[in-house]
This record gives C-alpha cells, sequence and structure tokens, in this order.
C-alpha cells in the first residue's frame, strides 16, 4: 500500500494541509483502490463450486428419470 504522508509548517492552515493531503492521495490512487476493493466480488470457493456442480447433476438425472417414466415431455432433441 502507497503512504501520503504531508507535513505542514506553523503557519498553514489545517485546511491547506489537508487540501494537499487530498490531492496527494488522489493521485497516488488510494481512494481509487479502496474503492474498487469494497465492491469486489469474491471467487466461489472449490467446495462450493463443487457442491453446485453436483446439485446441478442430480437435477438432470431426476428430469432424465422423469422424461423415461413420461412424466415430462422429451424436450432434448428439438427437431
Amino acid at each position: 500500500m502507497i503512504n501520503v504522508k504531508v507535513e505542514g509548517s506553523t503557519s498553514e492552515s489545517n485546511s491547506n494541509i489537508l487540501r494537499r493531503f487530498s490531492r496527494r492521495a488522489r493521485y497516488a490512487g488510494i481512494v481509487q483502490k479502496a474503492r474498487s476493493l469494497q465492491s469486489r466480488i469474491r471467487p466461489e470457493s472449490p467446495a462450493k463450486r463443487k457442491y453446485e456442480k453436483l446439485r446441478k447433476l442430480d437435477r438432470l438425472k431426476e428430469i432424465d428419470r422423469k422424461i423415461k417414466l413420461g412424466k415430462l415431455p422429451d424436450r432434448r432433441y428439438n427437431k
């Protein structure tokens, strides 16, 4: 992380020091980086991906079983 440091003289006002600090922080990209990290989406864990894939396979198996039993129309082959 980039650190921004501003030292003011005794005769300089606090608002001027704050303005210089804000400008340096903006040019250093600190604010932009912090905002991008706020809305960052975490990648799914491998365990969750595996769980979702297994659920999908179970649903597909169940649909195939119902099609074979005639409880659902066969829409696998659209001709």
